[in-house]
């Protein structure tokens, strides 16, 4: 089983890429990986603010959803378009997290961290186009980047960064990913 964590901050391109990661997956196998996504859209359900609205509720919250997806599809290769890895970034961005809500986030990634096969990041390249969910201040979209960023050097990991258009993406991804898989 690969567990493949896709991180990076809003509006860079990660549903994109487990979308694209997970057809060529599903070619390459012969069997669709389970994909974890919209994640924020179902903590959002619940009524609990996102982004630089967050409160301790939405990181609860956001962990309870992402762990309980996580656990369900534990017995197959499973693709996630987010990772503890935002939570922190989030969390250290919005300046509003206890320090206990940062030890108990240290600890989840400290913990979930060997459970990944492989950790693509993907930095801000292209404009943040509109949604629904994501905050559109680009300075906010920096802040939480650059925080994710510090977060994944300070954790380290099977980490591989992506960048370039949505080919040259998917390329170094299935080229990374191949040898995981072959395992």
């Amino acid at each position: 089983m690969a567990l493949v964590g896709i991180t990076g901050s809003h509006g860079v391109g990660k549903s994109t890429l487990m979308r694209d990661v997970g057809g060529w997956m599903a070619a390459a196998g012969g069997r669709p990986p389970v994909m974890i996504d919209w994640i924020g859209g179902r903590v959002a359900a619940s009524g609990l603010p996102l982004a630089e609205h967050c409160t301790m509720d939405t990181y609860c919250k956001f962990l309870a959803v992402h762990l309980q997806a996580l656990r369900a599809a534990k017995s197959a290769d499973t693709i996630c378009d987010r990772t503890p890895f935002e939570l922190m970034a989030y969390a250290m961005a919005n300046g509003n997290a206890s320090a206990a809500m940062v030890d108990l986030l240290c600890e989840v990634i400290e913990t979930a961290l060997p459970a990944y096969s492989i950790l693509f990041y993907l930095p801000i390249e292209f404009p943040l186009e509109p949604a629904r969910y994501r905050s559109p201040d680009p300075g906010y979209r920096a802040a939480v980047d650059g925080h994710l960023r510090r977060a994944l050097e300070r954790f380290g990991g099977p980490v591989v960064a992506l960048s370039g258009d949505r080919a040259a993406r998917l390329a170094v991804a299935t080229a990374s990913l191949a040898p995981v898989l072959a395992r």
